[in-house]
């Protein structure tokens, strides 16, 4: 099991977590009963690591359709688990229970009986807590099934918790009413197109969201779709191999082969949906009445959501639509057209599905329907099949260009990228301008900025734009990758553009950021952000904005950006973006002191693009992984990533307007004697002149002179009401300055600014940064406000997880309440034990409640 098998299940996993606190060990027995086909099953292995994890012992069974017929086997997985148990039980129940554990009684009933009396006394022979779990139920053997009953409904003596895997529609008739029942409803889109793209990374665009449909909110389907065709690629999907045909036909054969006619005839319709057709529809297009519709959800073939209706396993139904003939195929489709409003989107649809070579016709509907599509991506598929359907070359060209545009509005850059290159084939003069620059902006955005700049250069050389709002058009796309490139040949090419003079200072945040004007900056691309639709401007101010919330001291502000651009990604193609997220989540997790967090972010997607042409982004990441080795004491690599951000010359990789890059250089240079080489890089440095880039540059100096001029230059960097802006920056320039003043024996006025430092510090959760001001506090003759009680020894991130652990939260939990990897917390928690003189996470409730 994987990190993808519980997406979207937060909430339903501290259901069970609760169910599994401590505190409740000496309550009464639990039974839950969990929906399976959406995840049960991995939901169900959680709570057993958790379980574990707690001192609970864990007996697990499985149900399987291919042993359904061998009465007591699941059921005797539980007794396998108990046998030394048995075996030290009083005869005659010793004998009983061995018996029981071997299958031996004379008819079902009385094994049963046995097994049951056999789990009571074996769980009553070991004392703590006792987790129990049988994952689905619905296909256990009919013995095992009254076992599992039997002891749902009047559970074992002691803290005993039941959590079974079942399928909703057989729940009623398995377990009693008493059981308590956590129904797992769908997945959401994004958190379904995550899983999709864990599972099967070649697949993007329509097939992606045909994926989608197909699922349904039911992460099971992806497990099993990636089961079976685990190299699926987009166009697999699209035009499945008459190999998958072969292997899904093989696999339902038996639940599909035996269906009676009416059902049969429901079952291939229902295979042929597209969205969300009503039950009405679908049995009018079946032509069938609704009790088969009931038999055929009462045996679990199909399921009832909501006014729709659909296959319970999504696979047997792409089983049942792809092992008919396409001509039955088509006839279901024209079936439901027939039943489907004139005119209507889902009508041309199935006219589209029902239609096999060129027709104009079908492909002017498609069109004219998709006008009324209730979203970017509806339309785009719309027009791509119309596009597909023109027999005239010049429509074909027309239609991919229209369905480029509103797949580009819904960040899908590899079908961007796909019907760029259809239409070109079908007819190239059908690229306007607005078309090359979503074109090379779906470039950019999967990070390959060469090909999109010469994408947009060619345009301009083959079909000069000839009016002045497309030559801007042209410009400004040229201009956004040119700043997620960093080359300074792009940023030429951007110069001799027509109108790409105006194009390159563009934006107001950008004046604002080169004048310093952090506050103002955000909020210009905060309201960009309010005002666009879709993922319009999300890709290019994501990285800007997020700088500029940590520089503000906004940490929680940026976590929250970071999430929201986590979402776009799930449901869009943004490979750049992707990267770019991990690299402020790094930044963060290095200033907050999880410096092997940081680094291992960093690590996951070092490799991921071309990092020679994506500057802006290589130079943050170069960068986290300078702060993850600060954090991490080991100075010499923190220097040499943060001397990697320059040339030799003194160049910075990327423009350095703030003066970020050189302050990483000089905290680094200092502690490792390289005081020298980065001067000579902060005397070759430029940038605009500002306030805020003065205060750097002061402090800079001040720490690579440390001379009698470096008093005047940490004034500088302190004194300056302006500087409260950016805390992080001024609380780096209290601590150096401080430490500067301890050293020449000025203690008073070294705590004064080192104890604003702490509290800075303290108030970010730059955790690292502030033991080390207290540690130069403590030297300058004053100690900080310490922990009063138990905690006292610990650092403030210490104190923190402790007290999360003490509440029963696990690591991942912790990890997620903090922002911080789980093996951080692990490391965290064994660091902290031997300091508490504890053994393990049991004892620190305890501990706690004495020393309160």
């Amino acid at each position: 099991m994987d990190g993808t098998d519980l997406l979207g299940r937060d909430q339903e996993l501290a259901t069970l977590s609760a169910l599994l606190d401590p505190a409740r060990r000496g309550a009464a027995t639990t039974a839950v009963v969990a929906d399976a086909g959406h995840g049960a099953s991995a939901l169900l292995a959680a709570a057993a690591r958790i379980a574990r994890e707690r001192g609970f012992r864990v007996l697990s069974t499985t149900g399987h359709q291919d042993e359904s017929d061998l009465d007591g086997l699941v059921a005797q997985r539980l007794l396998i688990g108990l046998r030394p148990e048995l075996r030290d039980l009083p005869e005659p129940a010793r004998t009983a229970a061995l018996d029981a554990l071997r299958l031996r009684a004379p008819d079902p009933a009385a094994l049963a009986g046995a097994m049951v009396d056999s789990l009571r006394a074996g769980l009553g022979r070991r004392p703590g807590p006792t987790l129990i779990t049988v994952d689905d139920l619905h296909l256990a053997d009919a013995v095992s099934a009254r076992v599992v009953a039997a002891l749902a409904g009047s559970p074992p003596a002691g803290p005993v918790v039941i959590l079974l895997g079942v399928r909703r529609f057989r729940a009623a008739a398995l377990l009693p009413p008493t059981a308590g029942v956590l129904t797992l409803g769908r997945l959401t889109d994004g958190v379904m197109a995550r899983l999709l793209a864990a599972r099967l990374p070649d697949v993007a665009g329509r097939a992606r969201r045909h994926l989608l449909r197909l699922a349904d909110g039911r992460p099971r389907a992806v497990a099993g779709y990636a089961a079976l065709f685990p190299a699926a690629t987009t166009a697999d999907v699209l035009r499945p191999p008459a190999i998958w045909t072969a292997q899904l036909r093989q696999r339902y054969e038996a639940l599909l082969g035996g269906l009676d006619r009416a059902t049969s005839d429901l079952a291939g319709q229902v295979s042929a949906r597209l969205g969300n057709e009503s039950a009405a529809v679908v049995l009018a297009a079946a032509a069938v009445s609704r009790p088969v519709l009931e038999r055929a959800v009462e045996s679990g073939l199909l399921e009832t959501t909501g006014d729709s209706v659909r296959f319970a396993d999504p696979l047997a139904g792409l089983a049942a639509y792809l092992s008919r003939p396409a001509l039955d195929r088509a006839e279901a489709h024209q079936r439901f057209a027939a039943a489907l409003p004139a005119g209507s989107l889902a009508q041309a649809r199935h006219l589209a599905a029902a239609t096999t070579g060129p027709s104009e016709p079908v492909a002017a509907a498609l069109e004219l329907s998709a006008q009324r599509a209730p979203s970017p991506g509806d339309r785009a598929e719309a027009l791509h099949r119309a596009a597909e359907l023109s027999p005239d070359p010049a429509e074909a060209a027309r239609r991919c260009a229209a369905a480029l545009i509103s797949a580009g509005a819904i960040g899908q850059t590899s079908w961007v990228r796909e019907l760029y290159a259809e239409a070109c084939r079908h007819d190239p003069s059908m690229i306007t301008t607005e078309v090359a620059a979503e074109a090379a902006l779906a470039l950019a955005r999967s990070a390959r900025q060469r090909e999109a700049m010469d994408l947009l250069l060619d345009h301009a050389r083959e079909r000069p734009p000839a009016d002045a709002g497309r030559r801007m058009r042209l410009a400004a796309a040229a201009a956004v990758v040119a700043r997620l490139s960093g080359l300074d040949e792009h940023r030429s090419a951007v110069m001799r553009l027509p109108g790409g003079g105006s194009a390159l200072p563009n934006w107001a945040a950008e004046t604002a950021d080169a004048a310093g004007r952090t506050a103002e900056a955000i909020a210009l691309r905060q309201a960009a952000l309010a005002r666009s639709e879709g993922l319009t401007e999300l890709p290019e101010i994501f990285l800007p904005l997020a700088s500029g919330l940590i520089d503000a001291g906004r940490w929680p502000e940026a976590d929250a950006l970071a999430d929201r651009a986590r979402a776009a990604c799930d449901t869009a193609d943004l490979r750049l973006l992707e990267v770019e997220i991990v690299a402020v989540r790094a930044t963060l997790a290095g200033l907050r002191g999880d410096g092997p967090g940081a680094r291992r972010l960093v690590e996951s997607v070092w490799t991921r693009i071309d990092l020679h042409q994506n500057r802006r982004v290589a130079a943050r990441l170069r960068q986290s992984l300078g702060i993850s080795a600060f954090a991490e004491g080991d100075h010499e690599a923190a220097y040499r990533h943060h001397r990697a951000l320059f040339g030799p010359d003194g160049t910075p990789l990327y423009p350095d307007h703030t003066g970020h890059m050189l302050l990483g250089l000089a905290v680094t240079a200092v502690r490792t004697g390289r005081a020298a080489e980065a001067l000579r890089v902060l005397d070759a440095s430029t940038g605009p002149d500002n306030a805020r880039r003065r205060m750097r540059q002061a402090q800079v100096r001040a720490m690579l002179t440390d001379d009698d001029t470096s008093e005047t230059a940490f004034r500088a960097a302190v004194d300056d009401p302006a500087g409260e802006d950016w805390p992080f920056e001024r609380a780096l320039a209290r601590l150096h300055y401080g430490t500067w003043l301890r050293r020449r024996r000025r203690s008073l006025d070294a705590r004064v600014h080192l104890s604003e430092a702490v509290a800075l510090l303290d108030r970010l959760g730059a955790e690292g940064l502030a033991e080390i001001a207290r540690t130069e506090l403590t030297a300058a003759g004053e100690t900080p406000d310490a922990e009063s009680g138990p905690l006292q020894s610990l650092s403030p991130q210490q104190r923190r997880i402790v007290r999360l652990a003490a509440d029963g939260l696990s690591n991942n939990e912790i990890a997620t309440h903090l922002r911080m990897s789980p093996r951080t917390v692990g490391t965290h928690l064994y660091n902290a034990y031997p300091k508490l003189g504890v053994g393990g996470r049991r004892q620190l409730n305890a501990l706690l409640s004495n020393g309160k």
